[in-house]
């Protein structure tokens, strides 16, 4: 059976998500950052970066980036077009297209740098205004994504992909940094329609982010 390791609110919960639309069976181990767990012998010996989403596909064997493990679930379940099929189409460079979007100009350049700014800018006065260039860039970004969602019920279109699952988990951290998404309504209404499926109300109850 599939064994997800994934953390509350971190970027693993889009594999839940599509985990949980997939209907596959799979057991879930949730880990907290500071257990310890993540930097475990055992854990590393699977993912030696001691990082999640780390999918354990059989027993000491492991897809340890997102993006790969997404589109492995989704290549699990081909009737469910989580992700393209066809490798000729244009869809599917879209999909390639957007995952590697959100991978690096929404979750490695910009959020990413906000979660690490305290440890990679020691000076205060510094850190203030890495910040606010970083989260100037990061609203640039909101604003493209929201003018590519228009008149789109998902990324994709109106099929519901594991890039929606992927955007959704990303974009949910904005929260956290007090982004004011009354701006994006396009990105607004995306995010409320992923959150309305079951099967990300399932995953976030699964891993503890809401009840």
């Amino acid at each position: 059976m599939l064994k997800l390791y994934t953390s509350p609110g971190a970027c693993s919960m889009a594999c839940d998500i599509i985990l949980e639309e997939a209907g596959l069976p799979f057991e879930r181990k949730i880990v907290k950052f500071d257990e310890g767990f993540l930097d475990s012998p055992a854990f590393k010996k699977l993912n030696p970066n001691g990082a999640v989403p780390c999918l354990e596909i059989e027993p000491g064997v492991a897809l340890t980036e997102g993006v790969a493990i997404l589109q492995f679930i989704a290549n699990k379940k081909p009737e469910l077009n989580l992700f393209p099929t066809n490798k000729n189409s244009i869809e599917y460079f879209r999909a390639v297209e957007w995952l590697n979007f959100i991978s690096t100009e929404l979750h490695s350049k910009t959020f990413s740098n906000l979660w690490g700014a305290e440890d990679m800018v020691t000076d205060a006065t510094a850190r203030t205004d890495f910040n606010t260039v970083v989260t100037t860039q990061l609203k640039e970004k909101l604003e493209y994504v929201d003018r590519k969602l228009q008149g789109n019920t998902y990324c994709m279109g109106n099929q519901y992909t594991v890039v929606d699952a992927y955007l959704f988990t990303i974009v949910g951290w904005t929260k956290f940094f007090k982004i004011d998404m009354a701006p994006y309504k396009n990105l607004t209404g995306f995010q409320n329609r992923v959150f309305e499926r079951p099967a990300t109300q399932r995953a976030m109850k699964a891993v503890g982010v809401i009840k």
